[in-house]
């Protein structure tokens, strides 16, 4: 499926080499009846047409405030993309394809591993591969014939891996997280773990802290301002069992098996909280973000593309007279500081107004009345929050 797709980088384009898209349509779910009395952002789910019941449907529902891209057949347990090559773990391999025409993408070389690898990462020319092993490092200098340069042994199965600056972070199952001094890529050692209350599965790490998929203890943050001495400051816990996560910005997208994608707000690490998701029909266990754009491994339902649409936020207020204090008709446009999106409201005859579907961040809030002084404010726009702004016009 097809949506619109805004890019930081061209690492972006590079994904879709392992999607076969098609065209989204209502008439994809023509078979169940429609329903008009969701809440908006809300999906009925047509994998389960049982659900519907008399005045209504059950609260089963596919989606919340995510869009659906595309998705391609197959199954893969995780993707790392780097310029122009997708390195992608399938089973006892690691597979690299050329992905600078994503209409025909093309495998260039892959390396057989001693056991299943089930997360990458790739910094520079290395894939730090995590396997049920242990964590192995590949040269990937020469895409067409990558090889293992080193190896660190973990005391139980490695499920996922993030580097950040010298060091590896490694989800260990039943053992917590690990860290790996990979400073000498063919010699890493471990430095330094947090033994996490569940099976840690998947890792991504952010400034000081590191963000553990934690099996059924949900979303760990743990603080790793010390490698050597890492600890736990918050969790969240999701509904089923937390197997991969990735952060942008201040959301972390937890892949979640059999409930699919969670989005999960850790602007405050210390109480993170749900603010979407996307149940994808399989098992999803491993995701990656570019942009806007989330991509989930789903296990036998391929890959998934995914979009957060985000929880909007509004603003409001009253245009007065300064003088005498009385309500004014006026024309209020809040202005959009990062894209320059405008967005119009009128006041009422009591003064009122309302800015509505306005996207999170920085707006410059003007109002104009014929005969008055031009009003202008500056406001931060919060996601699910009105946020009131008032004006008091002085006539010219």
């Amino acid at each position: 499926m097809i949506l619109k797709m805004q890019r930081k980088g061209e690492n972006m384009k590079t994904l879709f080499c392992l999607i076969t898209t098609l065209l989204f349509s209502a008439s994809v779910f023509a078979q169940v009846p429609p329903v008009s009395d969701l809440p908006q952002g809300i999906e009925f789910d047509p994998r389960h047409p049982s659900d519907l019941r008399d005045g209504g449907i059950s609260p089963t529902t596919i989606s919340e405030n995510v869009e659906l891209v595309g998705t391609t057949g197959g199954s893969v347990y995780d993707v790392f993309v780097q310029g122009d090559y997708a390195y992608v773990c399938a089973g006892g391999t690691l597979i690299i394809f050329d992905v600078s025409a994503p209409s025909n993408p093309t495998k260039v070389g892959y390396v057989a591993l001693p056991d299943i690898a089930l997360g990458v990462y790739v910094e520079g020319s290395y894939a730090y591969v995590a396997c049920s092993n242990g964590l192995r490092v590949i040269n990937v200098s020469d895409p067409e014939n990558p090889f293992e340069v080193g190896f660190c042994d973990t005391p139980y199965h490695a499920y996922g891996v993030y580097v950040e600056g010298i060091y590896a972070y490694v989800a260990n199952g039943y053992y917590g997280l690990r860290v790996i001094d990979v400073s000498d890529p063919e010699n890493p050692f471990e430095v330094g773990f947090y033994d996490t209350p569940d099976y840690a599965e998947g890792v991504y790490v952010e400034g000081i802290y590191a963000y553990v998929a934690n099996g059924y203890y949900g979303l760990r943050v743990i603080d790793v301002s010390d490698p050597e001495n890492p600890f736990e400051v918050g969790f969240y816990d999701t509904p089923d069992y937390a197997e991969g996560v990735y952060v942008e910005g201040i959301y972390a997208y937890v892949a979640n098996g059999y409930y699919g994608l969670r989005v999960i707000d850790v602007s405050d690490p210390e109480n993170p909280f749900e603010v979407g998701f996307y149940d994808t029909p399989d098992y999803a266990e491993g995701v990656y973000v570019e942009g806007s754009y989330a991509y989930v491994t789903d296990d036998d339902g391929g890959l998934y593309i995914l979009k957060y649409t985000g929880a909007v936020g509004a603003l409001d207020g009253h245009v007065t007279d300064l003088l005498t204090g009385e309500p004014l008709r006026a024309l209020v446009i809040a202005i959009n500081d990062e894209t320059g999106e405008k967005t119009r409201a009128v006041s009422d005859v009591e003064g009122y107004y309302e800015v509505l579907d306005l996207e999170p961040g920085t707006y410059r809030v003007l109002c104009y009345k014929k005969g008055y002084r031009l009003g202008i404010r500056k406001s931060e726009v919060i996601a699910g929050e009105t946020v009131t702004v008032n004006f008091r016009l002085r006539p010219k």
